[in-house]
């Protein structure tokens, strides 16, 4: 039995032990292998998955957690945050996640003792564990288990363990909340998010892949790929982003002539994260 192998096995005994888990549900796929495990190792009535909707995640990123839910053939809500409605959180310092979390995972935490679960469990690998951000330190204050990072998964296996057992976004990115897009220090709105959303979604439509659109209050800064910053020059495709842009209301466009950095397409496990 190979290393990951055992991993796997681990992760299996480890849910089984718990026996019976709320699934903190991006839709992305981290938690969808960890709501497919729990699925395999549990009563049908003793999972249940958990997905964010609020303006901080795109209607995509809820659809597709929909439907991997629904195909997985587990019990699924949705829950409403009222994250926006922190003054604390909209001011946009360093301690924005720890702030969006702690509401997402107490809240979570009193469903499943409404719904009679033993644990909470999200989608963080170890590797996010040996680099802590915010938010994984409030979901860690409130008891919030990590299954796949006691099991020593790295995102590696994770996505290789997804393709074997046939899940269809094994090689998908991470899905990351379109506050993620406002630069600490710029003053997070309703009308900024909606703005990054419908901007992304153009990009995703003409075919560019893995797009972010930075909001620098008016100002737009689309960060591509290396491959689709050379594509965005191509075939009048500056003029037409451009106009489209100013449409949904940014005043002036950029776009970051550096691109995606490796280090920046690192996947950073979400409650919607993954």
């Amino acid at each position: 039995m190979s290393d990951m192998e055992q991993k796997l096995e681990k992760l299996k005994c480890i849910i089984k032990d718990m026996q019976s888990v709320l699934v903190a549900y991006s839709g992305g796929i981290f938690s969808t292998l960890l709501l497919s495990v729990a699925k395999e190792m549990l009563p049908v009535n003793k999972v249940i998955a958990i997905t964010v909707k609020s303006e901080i995640h795109s209607l995509r990123t809820l659809k597709t957690a929909c439907a991997n839910a629904h195909q997985l053939g587990v019990k699924h809500l949705s829950l409403r945050t009222t994250v926006l409605n922190q003054e604390k959180f909209l001011k946009n310092d360093e301690k924005k996640c720890y702030y969006c979390k702690s509401l997402l995972f107490s809240r979570l935490m009193q469903i499943a003792q409404e719904q009679e679960l033993r644990y909470v469990i999200d989608g963080i690998s170890i590797e996010d564990l040996q680099n802590p951000h915010a938010g994984i330190k409030a979901s860690q204050e409130l008891g919030i288990r990590h299954p796949l990072a006691e099991a020593g998964l790295i995102e590696d296996e994770i996505r290789k363990i997804a393709k074997q057992r046939g899940l269809a976004n094994w090689d998908e990115p991470v899905p990351e909340c379109l506050a993620s897009r406002v630069p600490q220090g710029f003053y997070i709105t309703p009308d900024t998010l909606k703005k990054i959303e419908e901007a992304e979604e153009v990009l995703k439509n003409l075919g560019f892949n893995l797009p972010q659109v930075q909001a620098h209050n008016d100002l737009a800064r689309i960060i591509l790929t290396s491959k689709d910053t050379i594509k965005i020059f191509k075939k009048g495709n500056p003029a037409m982003i451009t106009e489209i842009f100013k449409k949904i209301g940014f005043d002036y466009i950029t776009i970051d002539i550096l691109g995606i950095q490796p280090e920046d397409n690192k996947s950073n496990t979400l409650i919607n994260n993954e």
